[in-house]
């Protein structure tokens, strides 16, 4: 019988999730002090373009493949 996503989805450990979002809200809260940080001696322009530079998204994964 083929796999379906859900049966791939359920073999991923859950930590690997939480861990994930964990590391995700520690990334945006120290961009948040980073750019409070440069907002007095930074212009605004400036700010909002390094913001979207870094969160422009990367290329495409191949999809996962059925070994």
């Amino acid at each position: 019988m083929a796999e379906n996503s859900n049966t791939r989805m359920a073999e991923r450990p859950v930590y690997d999730d939480v861990g994930l979002r964990l590391l995700a809200a520690l990334l945006i809260t120290a961009m948040s002090a980073l750019v409070r940080e440069v907002s007095g001696s930074v212009t605004q322009g400036q700010i909002v373009f390094w913001r979207s530079a870094l969160a422009l998204p990367r290329p495409a994964q191949p999809p996962l493949t059925a070994a």
